[in-house]
């Protein structure tokens, strides 16, 4: 795989070669621009008790951390695909993940060790349009939730 960087517009350009050695043409695709909303940009709204913390390894080099049950996250973003960065590690909790008011995952964050800046949920649809997404507590306890960026894909 490869990264990709915020603020940066990329191409690809793919060809096919299957088992037989029968190559396809080259095929570019159509430039695509990642984005990344870090956790204190306007854009994002917070619901609930939320805090600051700092850290030299978080995106923008904060996170905004709840405890909270219910607590909230939501941005409005026009976008191909979108991603939740954020901390994962012992100690970390749940939240139910919602795009245009629908449910579509609950995702743990608890992990044997601690790993920041980690993408823990993503969706990509055909083409750019409006969404709304939602990060809210399931309210497990002593499980803290983060948002250490949304990344925006275009």
């Amino acid at each position: 795989g490869r990264t990709l960087a915020a603020g940066h517009s990329y191409r690809f350009r793919v060809r096919a070669i299957d088992r037989a050695g029968n190559v396809g043409p080259w095929v570019v695709s159509r430039p695509t621009a990642i984005a990344a909303l870090h956790d204190r940009n306007p854009a994002l709204r917070y619901e609930g008790a939320w805090r600051t913390v700092s850290g030299g390894t978080l995106a923008g080099g904060t996170e905004q951390v709840s405890l909270e049950a219910g607590a909230r996250a939501a941005v409005a973003v026009r976008a191909r695909g979108v991603a939740w960065v954020a901390t994962v590690g012992p100690g970390w909790g749940r939240a139910r993940v919602f795009v245009d008011g629908e449910l579509v995952a609950t995702i743990g964050l608890p992990s044997p060790g601690t790993v920041t800046r980690r993408g823990v949920w993503a969706a990509r649809w055909p083409s750019i349009g409006d969404h709304r997404i939602a990060i809210r507590l399931t309210g497990n306890p002593g499980g803290r939730v983060g948002v250490d960026a949304i990344g925006i894909l275009r």
